[in-house]
């Protein structure tokens, strides 16, 4: 049954729930560790204990649609779905698909801050609220590289590099100056549509991508190839062709 209640198991409720995230970190508040959802249709985040299976509202104002930072409650989003956990910075990161953002939530406080996007549609690369993005959908964090990855509605997957500290505008309120590029642009030659996972292959040093409308799963790899020698000097390496396409 849809609702918006907290409780104990199947005592709890959720509308349209979406995106997850675990957190394996083990405390003595949740010694099995907690499990983060996106609560799409009560525009909220939840954590729900894993040991006992108590669901708790971290962030969002539940059943209320907005773009307002701030702490737990007192903040907002607008249909929230990706959701991707940087475990070491202690922050979540969620994609605000209606409000076209990337959101930052630090688990423990509970706090809620905007990293890129600023409430318009659009595709502008750029520093923090410059940044335009198309209802973002999915995100993956490389805490080894400082780096988020996100697959929006362009289709486009763009990185945003991940900022430490958060600055403070004169105007009040507080915003993280996160750089955003475009990584690979799905429009080209048609080869995403309609973009609605992503996650991380270290091992790969690629992302896997879901596109719905197509039914596959895509491979971008995030290495980039060595450039050739100069004409009539051997190369130093093999030469690497895995770089920079995505492969079906």
């Amino acid at each position: 049954e849809r609702g918006s209640r907290n409780g104990v198991g199947t005592h709890a409720q959720l509308r349209e729930p979406s995106g997850l995230a675990l957190d394996p970190t083990v405390s003595s508040r949740h010694p099995d560790g907690v499990l983060y959802v996106a609560d799409t249709g009560n525009h909220a985040i939840r954590a729900v204990d894993l040991r006992t299976g108590r669901s708790r509202t971290l962030a969002g104002s539940t059943g209320v649609s907005g773009f307002v930072d701030g702490r737990g409650l007192a903040a907002s989003f607008w249909r929230p779905t990706g959701l991707a956990l940087a475990v070491a910075r202690r922050q979540l990161f969620v994609c605000d698909g209606y409000n076209h953002a990337v959101r930052v939530v630090h688990v423990d406080s509970a706090q809620v801050r905007t990293l890129a996007g600023g409430g318009l549609r659009g595709n502008d690369d750029g520093v923090g609220q410059v940044a335009r993005f198309q209802v973002p959908r999915g995100v993956a964090v490389d805490e080894g590289s400082d780096a988020v990855y996100l697959v929006d509605g362009g289709p486009r997957v763009r990185r945003i590099a991940m900022a430490t500290e958060p600055t403070v505008p004169s105007s009040g309120g507080s915003a993280y100056s996160a750089e955003v590029t475009t990584v690979f642009d799905g429009t080209f030659q048609n080869m995403l549509r309609e973009v609605t996972g992503v996650t991380l292959a270290l091992e790969w040093e690629a992302l896997l991508i879901a596109d719905d409308a197509l039914d596959k799963i895509f491979r971008l790899s995030l290495v980039i190839p060595s450039p050739p020698p100069p004409p009539g000097l051997p190369p130093t390496s093999p030469p690497d062709f895995s770089g920079g396409g995505v492969n079906g």
